[in-house]
């Protein structure tokens, strides 16, 4: 495999991230390298989905947290909603959605 040098400007967590993208691309690479005949496949597409589904799971709970700590600092906002007089917060009523 032949190199080709790259230059970018990353931030912190953007280096972490493609680190992160690069080590599983080599273990899945090396999952397919090991992998018995007649199993390649099989291996392979599950180890990539188990990937992916913890990829998207790390990235989605990433963007939560940044969310709840922007809502954090901000504080509650001016004219929030409130519970309506006289209603248990959580009771169910009839009223459409």
């Amino acid at each position: 495999m032949d190199a080709i040098p790259v230059t970018f400007v990353l931030s912190t967590d953007e280096t972490a991230y493609v680190e992160v993208c690069l080590a599983r691309r080599r273990e899945l690479l090396a999952l397919c390298d090991a992998a018995p005949d007649g199993k390649v496949l099989a291996q392979c597409e599950n180890a990539a989905v188990e990937i992916a589904r913890q990829h998207g799971h790390g990235l989605l709970s990433e963007a939560i947290a940044r969310r709840v700590a922007v809502a954090e600092k901000k504080g509650r906002r001016r004219g929030s909603a409130g519970v309506a007089s006289g209603v248990k917060a959580g009771a169910r009523t009839n009223a459409p959605c």
